[in-house]
């Protein structure tokens, strides 16, 4: 019996795939545990791995210990075809003791962690049943939660029954810019690219806007009386990040540009064991992620690496409250300029997943620092003879293999109405003269959603021994579909 549903229309995850049927066709019994942050996509990727193979799919809704014991008889007795109760761990665990097949059985228990907060006593007893039971039956036994923090907690603490049983864990990541552009047959690539910035690589947000376009998926969806993926924004943090105002302060923070323990303490009044536990739980849900400028490893800062959260904390909360509009049009209307910001900084990472997927990167990050500020060709110097400098960055910084040598990429995105020219090739030289002296071994990628000058066109063929690549959005869609070979 398969007891997992399906989705025609499924999209992405082919090497999660491929694991989980690598997993799937081994000899005996296997234990798995998938975890990954909310609408990623994990029971949909369950359920698409478990068609026409007999599953055993057990949902635990976690409100109450009468509702969880509800919700698992019923799926008991759907799986069975007879009527089943389970009121407690006792009768879950003697119910998987029973099951047979002449194949082999896939038991998925989704929202493990809300399972194991209404009935505690099934993490001991399902430690029990791994270890005396499982290797007799020909199972494939997986549980899966939202919770990361809790997920970590049941299974890798020291202490927890369950430690050592799920030695193998998947960890559900958003899908890539290439994979999301499925969800969104006849946008053209910048389309394409603002679909991206706003709902990042999670499957459900780019479902809810598909169909929309990007300006009315934002209305609909962020903006007005009627806001679904506001309120959705809202559930990711009250379920991830509590207290949720103390964590808005310190998101707050971390986009102005405090990166260290002790400033980011000063500045939202918490203390630095409180802060340190934040940045943590920030990092391992992966909202944030810590960046190491180029050539200096105590040069840290924490970049937004959610962009569905990016937005809403961004440009949502900040700019807000919209409640007050009668619908969502008329308040994109008052922040379409903060939109267009926000697209620019976000576009960085579709040309980050370009540069990774076309060259073979060893490192790659970004470059922030002071540098000297140029007029007219020359250094502009103080009355004391001190050159001036300007707090400047470098979008993308690549170290990528070259034969048996390595070159230094250096990258500029924009994402604006203006073709990108001489200037910024010249910012962009300038720039990594401070990253790195000289011109040995440098490259230079120029990404712009508007194309490029003809007279930067020019400028390149005529000197090739600089090595500039321009990067269109033609080029990006080639390389997005799959057209473009590694270098």
């Amino acid at each position: 019996m398969d007891g997992s549903g399906g989705d025609p229309g499924f999209i992405g995850r082919s090497e999660e795939l491929a694991e989980l049927e690598r997993l799937y066709t081994k000899a005996g019994s296997e234990t798995l545990a998938i975890y990954g942050r909310r609408r990623v996509g994990k029971t949909a990727l369950i359920r698409h791995f478990c068609l026409e193979k007999h599953t055993l799919f057990m949902t635990a809704p976690g409100r109450t210990r009468e509702m969880t014991s509800e919700v698992l008889s019923r799926d008991a007795s759907e799986f069975s075809g007879r009527d089943i109760r389970i009121n407690d761990g006792f009768d879950l665990v003697g119910f998987l003791r029973l099951i047979e097949h002449p194949g082999k059985t896939v038991v998925v228990i989704d929202e493990f962690p809300l399972l194991a907060e209404q009935m505690d006593e099934v993490p001991p007893l399902l430690q029990r049943f791994i270890d005396h039971d499982l290797p007799g039956l020909n199972m494939m036994l997986i549980v899966c939660g939202s919770s990361m923090k809790a997920m970590g907690r049941h299974l890798n603490d020291g202490d927890a029954p369950l430690f050592g049983r799920f030695i193998q864990q998947m960890r559900v990541l958003p899908l890539t810019y290439p994979e999301t552009r499925a969800f969104h047959p006849g946008l053209d690539e910048a389309d394409l690219v603002r679909m991206y910035c706003v709902n990042s690589g999670i499957p459900a947000y780019h479902r809810y806007m598909s169909g929309r376009g990007v300006e009315n998926g934002i209305a609909s969806g962020f903006l007005g009386r009627m806001s679904l993926l506001r309120d959705e924004a809202d559930n990711v943090s009250m379920l991830e990040l509590k207290p949720k105002d103390t964590y808005e302060t310190v998101l707050a923070s971390m986009r102005g540009g405090v990166a260290d323990l002790e400033s980011l303490s000063n500045v939202t009044g918490l203390s630095k064991a409180a802060c340190l536990a934040i940045t943590e739980n920030l990092v391992l849900l992966g909202v944030v992620r810590k960046e190491i400028c180029y050539g200096m490893k105590k040069r840290q800062r924490f970049v937004m690496n959610d962009g569905f959260l990016d937005f809403y904390h961004s440009v949502v909360v900040r700019h807000g409250p919209y409640d007050r509009f009668p619908n969502g049009d008329v308040a994109f209307e008052s922040i379409s300029e903060k939109v267009s910001s926000f697209y620019g900084h976000r576009f960085e990472e579709v040309c980050r997943q370009y540069v990774i997927g076309t060259e073979r990167c060893r490192w790659i990050g970004s470059w922030w620092g002071s540098v000297p500020i140029i007029e007219n060709g020359r250094n502009v110097t103080a009355e004391n003879g001190r050159v001036l400098t300007e707090d400047a960055d470098v979008d993308i910084v690549a170290e990528v293999m070259n034969g048996g040598g390595t070159d230094l990429l250096l990258c500029e995105c924009k994402f604006t109405h203006r073709m990108a020219g001489i200037r910024e090739l010249e910012e962009l030289v300038h720039r990594g003269e401070s990253v790195r002296k000289g011109k040995q071994n440098k490259r230079y990628m120029i990404f712009s959603r508007s194309g490029f000058t003809q007279e930067l066109r020019e400028y390149v063929e005529d000197h090739s021994e600089m090595r500039i690549t321009l990067v269109g959005m033609d080029e990006i869609g080639r390389w997005a579909d799959g057209t473009t070979c590694p270098s």
